[in-house]
This record gives C-alpha cells, structure tokens and sequence, in this order.
C-alpha cells in the first residue's frame, strides 16, 4: 500500500482499503497470527497467507520487476542527448509518466529491496528477458502477431486484477 512518498506526512485515510496484507505464518501460533489478521482487516485490509518463496516470486513479478524497470527506463531516458531528452520529457503520454512516478521511490529502500530478494527478481528478470527476446525474434522475422499477442495478454491478466479486486482472489481456484 503506498505512493512514491515515503514517511508519515504521506499517510492518508484510505491508505489500506482493500489492500492486501500478505501474512507469513512461519512457526507463529495460529492464535497469534488470527489475531493480527483481525487487527489487520480492522483497517479495510484483506490478508493472504504464503509461504516466504512464494510470496519472494509473487513480489519479484507484482512489485520489484515493474520498479526495476521504471528505474531503467527513466535511466535511459536521462541518458538521452538534450534534444531528445526534452521531446521524450515534452512528448511524454501516461505510461511514461507513470514510469516516472514509479522511479521517483525512495533508491536506498528499493536497492535494499532488490539485494535482499535478489534470487526472486532474477528469475522474474530472466523471464521477462526471454518474453522480451521473444518479441524481438517476432519483430526481426516478420512476425506481427507476437506484440498483438502480448497486449492480449495483458489485457486479460488486467480483466483478471478487476475480477480479484471485485470478487475476491478465487477466480483462479
């Protein structure tokens, strides 16, 4: 639950409706983890239990894949000569705005997020490199289906999120 800003001063009360508190139970007492789950759903929360490896992965994809690729993005954006640089900035339409949004996350919390959970967001890198490299094959063989192919995709997993959010997380059960 967030925005970019970090800190109290970028609280605000509907921070936590409907976001998902993912709870690792570990050795806790089952009684202890009830509890915190109420305290938690007390909030407008809902929780999720998983295993650390497993929550590592949803993670690595959901949250420090996209993060990892704003911060490149933008990168490379910076590192453009000035004329350039300044269509991209001037041209700029929502998705790169939100890329921007997303790198302008606190670097020191994030770096500590990659290097602690750095197996997770390698494999989730190395899969989305292979997808990447797949597109890039597509394209230099003539092949126009395979970005058409990928936006449907997205376009489904998007019907999916607006499912979950609407209908709770079974629609994949």
């Amino acid at each position: 639950a967030g925005t970019e800003h970090s800190g109290p001063g970028a609280g605000f009360e509907s921070l936590f409706d409907e976001r998902y508190w993912i709870i690792l139970p570990l050795d806790a007492d089952e009684a202890d983890i009830m509890r915190f789950e109420s305290f938690i759903t007390g909030f407008g929360s809902v929780t999720e239990r998983m295993s650390p490896d497993y929550h590592d992965k949803v993670l690595a994809l959901t949250s420090h894949l996209p993060h990892l690729i704003a911060y490149t993005i933008v990168g490379t954006a910076v590192d453009l000569e000035a004329q350039l640089k300044n269509d991209v900035i001037r041209f700029s339409a929502s998705g790169f705005r939100d890329f921007t949004r997303i790198a302008a996350s606190d670097p020191v919390m994030w770096r500590d997020v990659f290097l602690n959970n750095d197996t997770a967001v390698l494999e989730m890198l190395q899969r989305f490199s292979e997808d990447l490299r797949y597109l890039q094959r597509g394209k230099h063989n003539g092949a126009n289906d395979a970005l058409f192919l990928r936006r449907e995709v997205a376009h489904i997993l998007q019907r999916c999120k607006h499912h979950r959010l609407n209908q709770g997380p079974s629609i994949f059960t």
